[in-house]
């Protein structure tokens, strides 16, 4: 089974950069071997998520689609890295956006007071950071996992 990661936002926004962060690292720092869409040097921004989840759907028909997103929550939540069954990227947008993927993965970077576009460009840049290093890390730590588990069963 094909296993697809998809970071989404943009690095434009302070908070909004957790996702492309974690793309980045799961490529250049841990080498991941899957597919990994949404980077720094490739962002899925708000102008380009629909031709690319279009993209995805038709190129990776069956896979398992990990989706990765940053989001504003209760101030004693910030910093905290939620596991869901997907993630609605653009939610800070729209309202109405449509939920993508079958794991979701949520940073949650700056309190909800007000505007959720001016909490994620006022989130903290090292918070940031160190949430998206932690999440690259834990997949990339699972995938090792799952690994080793799956060759170990071809073992037996």
């Amino acid at each position: 089974m094909e296993i697809v990661i998809v970071c989404f936002g943009t690095s434009e926004v302070t908070g909004d950069s957790l996702a492309p962060m974690v793309g980045t690292a799961l490529k250049e720092k841990y080498d991941i071997k899957t597919f990994v869409y949404g980077d720094l040097n490739d962002e899925i921004n708000a102008k380009k998520i629909n031709s690319t989840l279009e993209m995805i759907r038709s190129v990776h028909q069956g896979s398992i689609v990990i989706a990765v997103d940053a989001c504003v929550g209760k101030s004693e939540d910030v910093g905290k890295i939620v596991i869901k069954e997907s993630v609605r990227p653009k939610a800070a947008l729209d309202n109405t956006a449509e939920s993508y993927g079958d794991i979701g993965i949520l940073g949650i970077v700056a309190p909800r007071d007000g505007d959720t576009l001016t909490n994620l460009l006022s989130a903290d840049f090292n918070l940031v950071c160190d949430m998206s290093e932690r999440i690259a890390k834990a997949i990339y730590t699972s995938f090792i996992f799952a690994q080793k588990r799956a060759f170990a069963k071809e073992c037996e």
